[in-house]
């Protein structure tokens, strides 16, 4: 509702267009391989359809993958009251404010100032010694270090774990590696490739990093970047073939990058480390919207008994969808007003001034 004019009407003409290429037997096929593939009959599921239009998704989804409500909510908050030893992880864009949006082909650097209630909620949740907190994210060490480095005991994360850094002082956060990575040679080669593609394909762009180049399409008209996008995954996978790489395609990006350089990497490697050093982890809770953040879901899963789950770990996506986690917020709203809800139930602070 809230779109302009001119992105409205780019809607519409790419629908139109969609619509008079499609045949009707064409597009009754699609909606019926999907209800076919949600239909598979995989127990303790249900089937969901969500978004409306060219967004719309038909899937099975596990009958304990529920809403934080405010049943959730104190059950979570019980369980931080009783903790000790706590570890809270959260993903940056999506999760504690919105993605930083693009300017025309460009993948902007900009940083957005953190929101008021966020930074607040930060703040507060560092300031308890009992609390180990970390932010992860994708992008560069100078991004994260200008978007967080104003809270203090805070553990900032770049390049999906590749780098992190302890926050002691305001100003004084300095980067480490958990990994040593010698051979960079591949990162020219697909630079080339990714540049071919960037040239031939109108809105998408090219970013660099130390441990990974990627190709974003965000831009790009939807079915001609899922297009290129698959074929440019195939192209790397044959040239990369053999090499110790990981070939990540997302939700509107391509990436390559160095194999378990990712934020389940890095989780794993946290959890470890926290247990030797502070001994056993009482409570844990992770949000994260992306596909990137399932891979720290599926480490605490696999860190924690059954019996734990929902009782001293929780999981939370922001957005329905198939995900390791076990609970859902609908948006980043939603992601920030849950955790101020369960930290300032639990410190009892009322003075707080939600968004």
């Amino acid at each position: 509702m809230n779109e302009s004019a001119e992105k409205k009407e780019a809607k519409f003409s790419h629908d139109f267009e969609k619509l008079r290429a499609d045949t009707v037997s064409g597009w009754v096929y699609n909606w019926l391989s999907d209800l076919i593939r949600a239909n598979n009959q995989t127990p303790n599921t249900h089937m969901i359809i969500i978004g409306i239009g060219r967004t719309t998704q038909i899937f099975r989804r596990r009958n304990d993958f529920l809403v934080v409500d405010e049943a959730t909510k104190t059950k979570i908050v019980k369980a931080y009251n009783k903790a000790k030893n706590r570890l809270i992880l959260l993903d940056n864009e999506g999760t504690l404010g919105p993605c930083d949006p693009w300017k025309g082909s460009e993948f902007r650097e900009t940083v957005l100032e953190l929101s008021e209630s966020a930074s607040k909620i930060l703040q507060l949740i560092c300031s308890d010694p009992s609390n180990t907190v970390c932010v992860i994210s994708g992008r560069k060490c100078s991004w994260m270090k200008k978007k967080f480095g104003h809270i203090e005991s805070l553990w900032i994360v770049a390049e999906n774990g590749y780098y992190h850094g302890w926050n002691s002082k305001k100003g004084a956060l300095s980067f480490n590696s958990i990994m040593e990575i010698k051979d960079w040679g591949w990162k020219d080669t697909v630079l080339d490739i990714m540049k071919s593609y960037q040239e031939r394909t109108d809105g998408s762009a090219v970013t660099v990093k130390d441990s990974s180049v990627s190709w974003f399409y965000k831009n790009v008209d939807t079915d001609f970047g899922i297009k290129e996008s698959n074929e440019l995954v195939a192209h790397l996978h044959t040239i990369l073939e053999y090499l110790p790489l990981d070939i990540v395609h997302g939700k509107d990006y391509v990436e390559v990058k160095p194999a378990g350089v990712d934020k389940g990497g890095f989780t794993k490697h946290l959890l470890k480390n926290l247990t030797e050093k502070k001994g056993r982890l009482d409570f844990v809770l992770c949000i994260g919207d992306s596909q990137t953040d399932e891979a720290m879901f599926k480490e605490i899963k696999e860190f924690m008994s059954l019996k734990e789950m929902d009782k001293r770990f929780f999981c939370v996506t922001v957005g329905q969808k198939v995900s390791e986690a076990n609970h859902y917020v609908n948006d980043y709203k939603e992601a920030i007003a849950t955790l101020a809800d369960i930290i300032l139930l639990s410190m009892e602070v009322l003075s707080f001034v939600r968004e």
